[in-house]
């Protein structure tokens, strides 16, 4: 079965917290402006970036947001580490895939910052209309700061995180 998505870009204004988008890794990763806790050079080539893959925004200061990218596949090719589910009482709206199939954490220690129009630009892909955006809860984005705050040891490189979490529509 074949199906025809609308594709509609995010735009600036519906960036907060919570919100899940299907983003072009190969512009993530082409965009200069986009800082990732990991170094450009561990992604390499990729046949799997030539396919949109879900992104979950963690935090937004003013322009500035911060994301990590989800998947359906529990573990690492290596198997280097377990990834972490997300509770599917946390997942709302979006498509049929993302309320249903079991979406984990891809990986806490990647944690990606650009600015608004970066991610637009990278959603150019998405698969839903803003009226039925996929969300994750405020429990489901604080469960997924736990997870960043757990990784923190396996970073390879910094990037500037968000200041404390409060005020940034997380309470």
């Amino acid at each position: 079965m074949i199906f025809n998505y609308i594709r509609q870009v995010l735009s600036e204004t519906e960036i907060e917290p919570g919100i899940v988008i299907y983003m072009d890794m190969n512009l993530i990763l082409g965009d200069l402006e986009i800082a990732c806790s990991a170094p450009r050079s561990s992604f390499g080539r990729n046949p799997h970036f030539d396919t949109p893959r879900p992104f979950v925004c963690v935090a937004v200061v003013g322009r500035w947001s911060w994301w990590l990218a989800l998947t359906t596949r529990p573990s690492t090719q290596s198997g280097s580490h377990q990834r972490t589910p997300l509770d599917a009482s946390w997942r709302t709206d979006g498509l049929w895939q993302w309320r249903n199939d079991i979406s984990y954490v891809s990986d806490g220690s990647q944690v990606w910052s650009g600015p608004a129009a970066s991610w637009c630009r990278a959603s150019h892909e998405e698969r839903t209309a803003p009226h039925n955006r996929a969300r994750l809860s405020q429990e489901g984005v604080e469960a997924v700061w736990r997870v960043i705050e757990q990784e923190a040891g396996r970073r390879l490189s910094t990037i500037e995180m968000p200041p404390q979490r409060s005020g940034m529509g997380m309470n």
